[in-house]
């Protein structure tokens, strides 16, 4: 009988923790009420289901300044700094959140002190605590709407 190849241990626990993020994501969308709420569940999810410390849902805006603005979080109590985000192409945008919001791809900066990420950026993430970034592109009728 010809062997099967499992994936590692660290494959399997991220593809677990991936479903139960999706699984959790799909009750809160039966579940919610209005928009803000299923957003703050979906943040939940995250964090407590997924395992990740924080999460945000910032929407892009379509201004001249293409300006993010915080829609929803789950642990992640400052918000203050988030009226510099954009997600235009200038200096400004390099966040790992303009970036996929501007590319429509995710963005992973894994080590905040190696990773070529701007560094205006990477003392505003430090401030918050963190160390690595996933960003990714929320999309409604295929046009990015935002990311989490």
């Amino acid at each position: 009988m010809p062997s099967v190849r499992r994936p590692p241990q660290k494959e399997l626990e991220r593809l677990t923790r991936a479903l139960r993020m999706l699984s959790g994501s799909n009750r809160a969308l039966l579940r919610a009420e209005d928009e803000a709420s299923l957003l703050r569940e979906i943040c939940r999810v995250v964090v407590e289901e997924a395992g990740y410390r924080d999460a945000l849902v910032l929407r892009a805006e379509h201004d001249s300044g293409r300006h993010i603005t915080l829609l929803a979080r789950y642990r992640h109590e400052d918000s203050s700094g988030f009226e510099g985000l954009t997600w235009g192409e200038g200096e400004h945008g390099r966040s790992a959140t303009g970036t996929a919001i501007r590319t429509g791809h995710p963005c992973v900066v894994n080590n905040l002190d190696v990773d070529t990420f701007p560094a205006h950026w990477r003392e505003f993430a430090r401030r918050w605590g963190f160390h690595s970034l996933l960003s990714l592109p929320l999309r409604v009728e295929g046009q990015v709407y935002g990311a989490l």
